[in-house]
């Protein structure tokens, strides 16, 4: 959906409606949903004036110059785009050794930790975040699910993976950045981004990222998804060295309500209602 300002007056009652943010270094992607009646949503993507990692006063413009974000939504839920997090047992719950495992792998990181836990999965993900960035969150929406983007690649995927093979992958691409996720019985093994120039580069991170899983080319499928058009390149070439390559299917309910914007909505961001 193209738009000039997300106003107030786009959805009637705000309370019948939830809202999810994607938030990298240059830009924000919005998607508001209606949880009942009939299925309706907004979705667009607002550029920031400069790189917010130098001052987030760029990403404050857009969230005030939209007055729709600012609303009484049922529940807001935000997706945080960085490199840098850290998975972990979910059985470690000490915050100290918690904090002590992330700044071995990340010792220039530095704000507050996030967590989100995937229980099911047996795992966590820790990721660091700049204090200043969390604390407007957390002032200007309320009470804020806030999250890795990977979290809903791993919470969704992790159910599918229950069917079929013992362990799969799931590749996902958007703006240069790839993310893989792969799992074993229902648990997670990896996830990971690779930022990546052509896409014969994310073939590269794929076909490395299984050697190193032992993933076996013959009965461990491998499922694509994101940018279509890395996707239908890579397709080919990586049928040659797995024998199962598969694209991934979007869910039905968040397609009907996005229609058309469902293609250039980030698919993290279309997970995150599914991850309750």
């Amino acid at each position: 959906m193209n738009l000039k300002k997300l106003t107030a007056d786009l959805i009637s009652d705000p309370r019948l409606w939830r809202l999810s943010l994607a938030i990298s270094r240059n830009k924000m992607s919005v998607l508001a949903y209606s949880i009942v009646g009939e299925e309706s949503a907004i979705a667009c993507t607002i550029p920031f004036e400069t790189d917010i990692s130098e001052s987030i006063k760029p990403l404050e413009d857009v969230v005030y110059d939209n007055q729709l974000l600012l609303q009484d939504f049922d529940r807001i839920d935000i997706l945080l785009r960085t490199d840098i997090f850290s998975l972990i047992p979910s059985e470690i719950d000490d915050e100290a050794l918690v904090a002590d495992i992330f700044r071995k792998e990340h010792p220039e990181s530095h704000g507050e930790f996030i967590r989100n836990d995937l229980p099911r999965l047996g795992a966590a993900i820790i990721t660091q975040v700049d204090s200043t960035l969390i604390g407007f969150l957390r002032r200007t929406f309320f009470n804020p699910r806030i999250m890795n983007w990977i979290y809903p690649l791993c919470s969704y995927f992790g159910d599918k993976s229950r069917a079929g093979s013992d362990r799969k992958m799931f590749a996902h691409f958007r703006d240069n950045r790839l993310d893989i996720v792969a799992f074993h019985r229902g648990k997670l093994l990896m996830a990971n981004t690779f930022a990546y120039k052509e896409p014969i580069d994310a073939f590269y991170f794929i076909m490395a990222s299984r050697k190193k899983l032992v993933f076996n080319a013959e009965r461990d499928p491998l499922m694509l998804v994101g940018d279509a058009a890395v996707r239908d390149e890579l397709m080919p070439l990586t049928r040659k060295y797995v024998a199962t390559v598969l694209p991934v299917i979007f869910p039905s309910t968040m397609v009907a309500a996005l229609k058309n914007s469902a293609a250039s909505t980030p698919f993290p961001l279309i997970l995150t209602p599914l991850c309750e």
